[in-house]
C-alpha cells in the first residue's frame, strides 16, 4: 500500500445572522407565584363530584 500526501483544506460555516445574547440573570420571581394551599380549588373539586 502506498499512502499519497492530501492537502485538506476546509473552513468555518457560520450563520448568516447574529446571534441574540439574552439577560443571563433574569428574575423569575414575578413570573411564579408559590402558594400557601390549593384549598378553594379542592373545595370547588368536591362541589363538582357531588353535583353541587
Amino acid at each position: 500500500m502506498q499512502f499519497d500526501d492530501e492537502l485538506v483544506k476546509g473552513g468555518i460555516a457560520l450563520p448568516d445572522m447574529s446571534s441574540i445574547n439574552s439577560k443571563k440573570d433574569f428574575n423569575f420571581k414575578r413570573l411564579i407565584r408559590v402558594r400557601e394551599n390549593f384549598v378553594p380549588e379542592m373545595e370547588n373539586g368536591i362541589n363538582d363530584f357531588k353535583g353541587n
